[in-house]
């Protein structure tokens, strides 16, 4: 099934995806709960680079970011 708007979707009973957001569902409460979000503990660095890619180094125990990037 094919929606041409996310409002139809959601009409529908569906949810936008968490990962990738598509544009315009991002909320202002979806930006309240990444901030309030622990962070990750280890995995991969989710900063980006100038490049515009994601960094491919660890994070930190404790962090989302590596020794580097580190906030």
């Amino acid at each position: 099934m094919e929606f041409k708007t996310v409002e139809e979707a959601t009409d529908a009973g569906y949810v936008p995806c968490k990962v990738c957001k598509p544009s315009g569902t991002a909320t202002k409460s979806d930006e309240v709960k990444a901030q309030d979000a622990p962070a990750v503990t280890g995995g991969r660095c989710q900063a980006t680079t100038k490049k515009g890619t994601q960094c491919k180094r660890n994070a930190q125990a404790g962090s989302k970011y590596c020794w580097q990037h580190g906030k």
